[in-house]
């Protein structure tokens, strides 16, 4: 709140004065937080690996932490974090304080031949007990191509056998 002093003069010179208090009424406003963030996952990564902790050309990826943000002073400047994505994707929100999120692995179906990119629809919304404000934002999970190892199925042959000099089978 502000105290103003307010002095009225008139053409005769007298005046008067008064005190009035103006309060500033706060308004909740939208949170924010950045669109078009990209984070990397290895493929096959166990459940519970956090997305962003990813082996990329010989180093290793360690980006996990997307923050929004919100002007808004006390619990109506704490943001929570909703997947909207309608495809099941196979990722969870993790709170991470008041501020952050942390997505991690559910499903050990993370395969890169064939899926090799998640476009998640994020949204963050304030927790203002009247009058909740969201904001929309994209994140792109991009699944790195691991090197594994090759496997064989059991097979069963049958050779037959021309010959009766010499067998060489």
């Amino acid at each position: 709140s502000y105290e103003l002093l307010i002095r009225v003069t008139d053409n005769g010179g007298l005046s008067s004065e008064m005190y009035i208090t103006v309060q500033i009424e706060d308004e909740n406003e939208t949170p924010s937080m950045p669109d078009s963030v990209t984070r990397y996952v290895n493929e096959s990564a166990s459940i519970g690996t956090y997305v962003g902790e990813a082996e990329i050309s010989s180093f290793w990826e360690h980006d996990s932490k997307i923050c929004g943000s919100d002007p808004d002073a006390g619990v109506s400047g704490e943001l929570f974090f909703t997947i909207r994505s309608t495809d099941n994707p196979p990722f969870a929100v993790v709170p991470d304080g008041t501020l952050c999120l942390l997505l991690n692995v559910t499903a050990a179906t993370i395969d890169y031949e064939t899926k090799d990119m998640y476009d998640l629809d994020l949204r963050v919304t304030d927790k203002d007990a009247s009058s909740p404000l969201y904001y929309d934002a994209k994140v792109s999970i991009k699944v790195v191509d691991v090197n594994e190892a090759p496997s064989l199925a059991p097979v069963t042959l049958t050779v037959r056998k021309h010959s009766s000099l010499s067998p060489a089978v």
